[in-house]
């Protein structure tokens, strides 16, 4: 009799390792079929590997030929619950006229599955074969549930559902200005940029997306206490409510090796531009620019990307294919078109890394007496508004709120459009 205490030992061995699964296909005249072992193929038939992992796992495809040795063919990194192709897109392992067998061996530390093929077979082995080819029982895979890498099913089955598990709505009830924010640290975690909390650290609230609509309403939001900033690069990090730890409802995104920014390469946001919550946004990366500054901020480096961006979108994930963090949205150049820049991994993992937040005094007011061009009250609010520049146009305005004669905040209008990016508190 098997004793409980094993049946408890297999269970949890079980729940330690990575459940994979990993198929070999044939594209046959555009109709796809799963292979098995000792399926006959031949030569310029096109094969493709389908793999899929519910944890995160590294597999090895090894290849053996007639010779016996076994080569590794590619290395992938599977992410959970994504599912992958080898060779990726349209492309395809082509069989050249090679007679025999063909041994394909798939390894990862959990998990091994072995593929044996017959190769270009004579014609006397086929005749021999007859009867076991009619009695195959092979799969067909319809092909219009198959997730391709191609544009548009990738996003819509893969990339678009992890985004809106792991983004927030940040929200910050002193100026009821919002944001976004992204999930890390195994959900331990939600980064964002500073200036959308900065109005009023005390007060900030995330949200995720309700299973209903994107909107958030007032009950789904929760108190979050902010755990460290860095001043100079504009980035704060929050900590997950207790609340939302217990319900696990979320995804926490694992940050890209630094190595892996590339321009030209594919990129993808979630974001809540203009209040339009959990918009999606595809590009690329144009641009990699080292030691940036813009306002009264300074990064390593910065990522420009062809994507839109609008007010709430500061913070939003900026991910790879592979849905690793390469930055989050930060700032736009309204002087031109579809100037939009993100803070990128680099400094994020510095950040961190860190122990202490880095604090920068702040500007004084009275700094700004000399620059004010025009004063005025807006439902009995003292406003001054300013030109920093000096070139004519107001980039700036302060607010007294509670109307004690003291400056309490400023709204910056960088582009002078008419229309205000950020506020910082002078207190």
């Amino acid at each position: 009799m098997i004793s409980k205490q094993f049946i408890l030992f297999f269970i949890l061995c079980s729940s330690l390792f990575a459940k994979v699964e990993v198929n070999l296909e044939l594209n046959k005249n555009d109709s796809i079929y799963r292979l098995e072992n000792n399926d006959i193929v031949f030569k310029d038939d096109k094969l493709k590997f389908s793999m899929k992992s519910n944890k995160d796992e590294v597999l090895e495809i090894f290849y053996k030929t007639n010779k016996n040795k076994l080569e590794l063919l590619e290395k992938i990194e599977l992410k959970k619950d994504i599912a992958q192709d080898y060779p990726q897109s349209n492309k395809y392992i082509i069989l050249d006229d090679e007679i025999g067998t063909l041994t394909f061996l798939i390894k990862s530390k959990s998990y091994q599955k072995e593929f044996i093929l017959n190769t270009n077979p004579k014609h006397e082995t086929l005749i021999n074969n007859e009867e076991n080819i009619k009695k195959d029982e092979r799969v067909y895979v319809d092909k219009s549930k198959i997730i391709s890498n191609d544009r548009g099913e990738k996003e819509a089955n893969i990339i678009i559902p992890k985004l809106e598990s792991s983004t927030v709505v940040i929200n910050n009830k002193s100026d009821n200005s919002i944001g976004a924010g992204v999930v890390i640290n195994d959900g331990k975690n939600i980064l964002t940029n500073y200036h959308v909390v900065e109005p009023d650290k005390e007060n900030v609230y995330i949200a995720f997306k309700p299973k209903l609509g994107n909107k958030p309403s007032n009950n789904n939001y929760y108190k979050v206490k902010v755990v460290k900033v860095d001043m100079t690069k504009d980035l704060a990090l929050l900590e997950m409510p207790k609340d939302l730890i217990s319900k696990n409802d979320y995804i926490s995104l694992k940050l890209a090796d630094i190595d892996s920014l590339k321009k030209g390469m594919n990129i993808y946001n979630m974001g809540h531009p203009l209040g339009y919550y959990f918009a999606f946004e595809y590009g690329m990366l144009t641009n990699i620019l080292n030691d940036y500054s813009w306002d009264e901020y300074k990064a390593d480096y910065i990522l420009q990307y062809s994507m839109n961006a609008n007010k709430g979108n500061s913070g939003s994930p900026i991910v790879n294919d592979k849905l690793e963090l390469i930055g989050i949205g930060a700032f736009s150049n309204k002087k031109g078109e579809n100037l939009n820049f993100g803070i990128s991994v680099i400094d994020i993992k510095n950040f961190i890394d860190s122990k202490d937040s880095v604090i920068v005094k702040k500007k004084n007011a009275d700094e700004y007496k000399n620059k004010i061009i025009e004063q005025g009250l807006y439902k009995n609010i003292k406003l001054a508004k300013i030109d920093r520049n000096k070139n004519g146009i107001p980039d700036a305005m302060m607010k007294d709120i509670d109307n004690d004669g003291i400056w309490d905040i400023i709204a910056y209008d960088t582009d002078e459009d008419g229309s205000y990016e950020r506020v910082t508190s002078f207190r």
